[in-house]
């Protein structure tokens, strides 16, 4: 964070964000339930004393009424609303600790159901590709004994198989990361690194997987298995 020009006031300063390529989280509109938004680019204004730097009626008032001003001792608060006889004007006074806590609970079910659905999504990922595989191999052992019995590796018998696998895998990668993008906002680094990952742990694993179902269906014919 660096400067942004000369004081404008001899107790406030601007400020703007740079060198950075994380968004500022700042307080929304309403400070409801913690939940916080991020600025891009954000005009920073830093001042000593806010009654001072700024019109009462102006400022003060838009920040109260929306939940931008935290108080650090509820004692003082309730002191103060006691002292100027502004009860009936405050519908509810929150904790932002106890707010950010819920978040952040929130926040760590979801991470919690997301890793499941992950694992869940592999899990039938992998069950379709074996199923796949050794449906294949068992209606072609006849052609993979003879392309293997005359020098083909396993890996080559099925390649056109397994390249458009590959090939639909990662469009439908590209697709979902461009979604992800669009819809919700992500880091283009984070949508390529999980695309990345997602392509490069599905390649060595269907080919694993159509290999071992080949070499089975090989093995059926020498051991003339019906």
């Amino acid at each position: 964070m660096g400067t942004y020009g000369n004081s404008v006031e001899e107790n406030s300063s601007w400020y703007t964000l740079s060198a950075s390529s994380e968004p500022l989280p700042v307080i929304g509109s309403q400070a409801d339930r913690g939940n916080a938004v991020h600025a891009d680019h954000p005009l920073i204004v830093m001042v000593d004393d806010l009654s001072q730097a700024f019109a009462v009626d102006g400022v003060l008032d838009a920040l109260v009424s929306n939940g931008q001003i935290v108080f650090t001792d509820a004692s003082v608060l309730r002191e103060l609303i006691d002292n100027t006889d502004t009860a009936q004007y405050i519908g509810s006074i929150d904790n932002v600790a106890d707010q950010i806590l819920d978040t952040a609970q929130k926040y760590d079910d979801e991470a919690r159901i997301g890793s499941v659905s992950i694992v869940l999504a592999v899990a039938a990922l992998l069950i379709n590709l074996t199923q796949g595989a050794l449906l294949w191999s068992e209606q072609n052992r006849r052609r993979i004994f003879i392309r293997h019995s005359s020098g083909a590796p396993f890996r080559h018998i099925q390649r056109w198989r397994v390249t458009s696998d590959i090939g639909i895998v990662v469009a439908a990668a590209t697709f979902a990361g461009w979604l992800s993008f669009a819809m919700y906002d992500l880091a283009p680094i984070q949508v390529v690194i999980t695309a990345g990952i997602i392509v490069l742990l599905y390649i060595p694993s269907t080919i694993g997987i159509h290999v071992a179902a080949q070499r089975a269906a090989w093995n059926s014919v020498i051991h003339r298995e019906d």
